[in-house]
């Protein structure tokens, strides 16, 4: 009866991240979305270039460009991504494939 009412809190996979700006451009290396791996708001050295996704996250990170075009305003996620040096390794070191992204 003490613990009727605990509740462990619902560990999301991935990291605290924070989409702060958008690139709409529509070639091979452009378009795509730029973060920080923390709640950091601003774009500085240490924001990271979502250049490429899953098809199965496509949706989502359609419903997040939508979400930060309306407001102007930097968009709280969970993330998970893979430097696109381990497959490409001429390619900048702030380079990122997100392998998964949720709204927080």
């Amino acid at each position: 009866m003490l613990f009727s009412h605990c509740r462990k809190s619902q560990q999301e996979p991935g990291n605290l991240g924070t989409i702060v700006g958008w690139n709409y451009g529509a070639c091979a290396t452009c378009g795509g979305f730029y973060f920080n791996p923390s709640n950091d708001t601003a774009k500085n050295n240490a924001t990271l270039y979502a250049l490429t996704y899953t098809d199965s996250l496509a949706t989502t990170i359609d419903s997040l460009s939508h979400a930060y075009a309306v407001n102007l305003k930097p968009v709280f996620v969970y993330i998970t991504w893979k430097s696109v040096r381990l497959t490409d390794p001429d390619a900048p070191s702030n380079w990122v494939n997100v392998t998964y992204i949720k709204k927080r």
